[in-house]
């Protein structure tokens, strides 16, 4: 399971390595520290973060939040203002590069990790009133931002093998380990992409990509050293989906 890809911008050598230390802690993978805005461009460029925690004074001609209203042009990736400057005037500039969130200097790794689990969670703001708990356990992209104890993990959709109901919670087998998310499985297929997944059992949903073979006479699909039962309702629709593959 990937972890959240942080790039670090700040031009403070012994405050960039306070942040990055802080990253590390909450389970987050710091990419690199770099001082100024061109840098800044250059490495969302080369290593594709998933999240940007930005200080507003930084090296060079571009300030952080000139930096960030760069930067949305063309990725939307989230971005975190971290700064000593308080007055109102920063203020009301850096809302106009669209922030996900603005924390002022000092602040505790608490607080860090709140403003990171929130920053992720507004990318998905329609999904913020649901009541089964997938607004924690967000869906972005082509992956999976899952809430595992204190921590946000990353789990991209072509990871998870098979998913099934256990009780009222969907277990998502990917390669690395299964995973647990509070949501019911209409509402999760509703949400994962045709092409990939594909229900065959009231319980059980399937990446395609992962079928090791498809057993027609006893009614299961392999994958790997696993078996997951086909349901008469769904043989129709496995079978025209193989027949597209």
């Amino acid at each position: 399971m990937a972890k959240i890809k942080v790039l670090i911008v700040e031009d403070e050598p012994l405050y960039a390595g306070q942040l990055e230390m802080l990253v590390l802690e909450l389970g987050y993978l710091p990419l690199a520290k770099v001082s100024s805005g061109d840098m800044a461009i250059d490495m969302v460029e080369a290593t594709q973060p998933d999240l940007l925690l930005m200080d507003i004074n930084i090296d060079g001609d571009k300030d952080g939040i000139e930096t960030a209203a760069i930067i949305h042009k063309t990725h939307t990736i989230p971005v975190i203002f971290i700064t000593s400057m308080q007055d109102d005037a920063t203020f009301e500039r850096a809302k106009s590069a669209a922030p996900y969130a603005f924390i002022t200097k000092p602040f505790s790794a608490k607080k860090l990790q709140r403003t990171i689990e929130l920053a992720i969670a507004r990318m998905q703001p329609q999904q913020g009133n649901n009541s089964t708990g997938w607004a924690d356990d967000i869906l972005i992209d082509d992956s999976f931002y899952i809430k595992v104890k204190n921590k946000l993990e990353k789990v991209t959709l072509t990871d998870i093998q098979w998913i099934e109901v256990v009780n009222r919670d969907c277990i998502m087998h990917t390669i690395e380990k299964p995973l647990t998310v509070r949501i019911s499985l209409t509402e999760l297929i509703a949400k994962l992409p045709e092409a990939i997944f594909l229900q065959v059992h009231r319980s059980f949903i399937v990446n395609v990509k992962h079928i090791g073979s498809v057993d027609l006479t006893n009614n299961r699909i392999t994958i790997k050293d696993n078996q997951i039962p086909i349901s008469k309702a769904h043989k129709d629709d496995i079978l025209e989906k193989l027949q597209i593959l």
